[in-house]
């Protein structure tokens, strides 16, 4: 009886590996790309805030020092 059990159960992981592709038909790409641009966003916020952390200018050019 293990026997038997062991075959049915390779025979269906087989049909449901075989059926993998045809679901990716149906997948949900644009969830894929929006947390693409929800990636970068992040980014893009991080360094608008470190840039902020530098402070105000003080309106005056830099020091030449040679």
């Amino acid at each position: 009886m293990p026997a038997l059990d062991r075959a049915i159960a390779d025979r269906v992981e087989y049909l449901q590996a075989r059926h993998q592709f045809a679901a990716s038909e149906r997948a949900d790409l644009e969830f894929a790309a929006g947390e693409r641009g929800h990636a970068f966003a992040q980014g893009f916020r991080r360094v608008i805030q470190d840039v902020q952390a530098l402070g105000e200018a003080r309106r005056q050019p830099p020091a030449n020092r040679r």
